[in-house]
């Protein structure tokens, strides 16, 4: 069994959702288990915001046909490559247009809450504190 994710797994794993024509947690699993040779559960994939918005954006998506087959007709294999990275990457930017409005919406109510607390504006613009990298406690 995989240890805990990093952001690099999660986003290896992310890209691979992006780049599968139809998922199911098993096939995520299975095609995981062969790009990254590491086995992960559905339940410590399901857990992370990313991997789980991203799944289930793929599994909502509607096809209208456009996708590539092996079996359309006279179409070169680079045609097809074309196509199928076409459609990839326009996954990628519907998954990405998903995150950016999740984060608005956090924001939004986090910039509501820190209102209804009191916190000024002064406070939330400040800049984070310098960090001594080469301290080591």
């Amino acid at each position: 069994m995989a240890k805990h994710l990093r952001d690099t797994d999660i986003a290896e794993i992310v890209n691979i959702i992006d780049g599968m024509r139809t998922v199911t947690w098993d096939s995520v699993i299975e095609e995981i288990a062969l790009r990254l040779g590491r086995r992960y559960t559905r339940q410590a994939l399901s857990r992370h915001v990313r991997i789980k918005q991203a799944f289930s954006g793929k599994k909502r998506s509607p096809r209208d046909g456009s996708v590539p087959k092996k079996t359309a007709g006279n179409k070169s294999d680079e045609v097809l490559l074309l196509l199928a990275r076409v459609e990839k990457l326009e996954a990628t930017i519907e998954r990405l247009n998903n995150e950016n409005t999740a984060l608005l919406e956090q924001f939004v109510r986090w910039s509501y809450n820190a209102h209804a607390a009191g916190v000024p504006l002064e406070r939330l613009d400040a800049a984070l504190p310098a960090t001594d990298l080469d301290r080591s406690d």
